[in-house]
């Protein structure tokens, strides 16, 4: 229960900075996700670059531990670990909160737990990540 409770005060603190204390967006910022986007990176701090590239790995790094955890939970865990692609902690920090403790796996792996599950998958998204450090 406080587990419970302390994720959905850090999921309403961090809304609530996101929301009314963070920055306002600036008028170019579309342009600049349009950018990153489209691998047109001159000009455009490398930081900036690595952190925009290590947004599409952690999710996946998230959907593997979810996806695994979610087989036994009424909540599914698809529905947060999809929208954490958009959205990130945002979508996660719900799920956390709503799940129970499932320390054991129970059944046999589908597919997708197989490939989630798997040492390729780990090593291609450590690598993902490693790459997306290095902005060179």
């Amino acid at each position: 229960m406080v587990r419970s409770i302390a994720f959905w005060l850090l999921w309403a603190g961090f809304s609530a900075y996101a929301f009314l204390l963070a920055p306002p967006n600036q008028p170019d910022t579309f342009a600049l996700i349009q950018a990153l986007s489209t691998g047109q990176w001159g000009g455009i701090n490398p930081l900036v670059i690595a952190l925009f590239n290590i947004m599409g790995v952690l999710p996946m790094l998230y959907a593997c531990l979810l996806f695994m955890d979610g087989r036994g939970q009424k909540v599914p865990a698809w529905l947060f670990a999809s929208a954490s692609f958009g959205v990130g902690a945002f979508a996660l920090l719900p799920y956390l909160a709503l799940r129970k403790p499932n320390p054991t796996f129970v059944g046999e792996k589908n597919a997708l737990l197989k490939l989630l599950d798997s040492r390729w998958t780990a090593l291609v998204l450590s690598a993902g990540a490693i790459a997306s450090s290095s902005t060179d």
